[in-house]
């Protein structure tokens, strides 16, 4: 899983989840917290993150499932 800034998967994500949690032989447990500094102000005044996951089945049998929650907290300080 790759954390990048923007609304794509280009350039340098700044979070990898290399090592996800495997509570039971059937989930994938994908949790994490993370900084970003110094982000320079957007034009358009509206900062975007966006969270892109790779899953390759093992048979054809297996299907990624994707539940809830998922949730973004952001705190913007600045000098000005």
């Amino acid at each position: 899983m790759k954390l990048f800034r923007g609304a794509s998967y280009t350039g340098q994500p700044i979070y990898v989840l290399s090592q996800p949690v495997f509570p039971n032989d059937s989930t994938i447990l994908a949790s994490f917290e993370g900084s970003d500094y110094n982000v320079p102000a957007p034009a358009n005044e509206q900062l975007i993150y966006s969270c892109f996951a790779t899953f390759v089945p093992e048979s054809a049998s297996e299907q990624a499932t994707r539940l809830g929650p998922v949730c973004f907290n952001a705190v913007a300080y600045s000098d000005d």
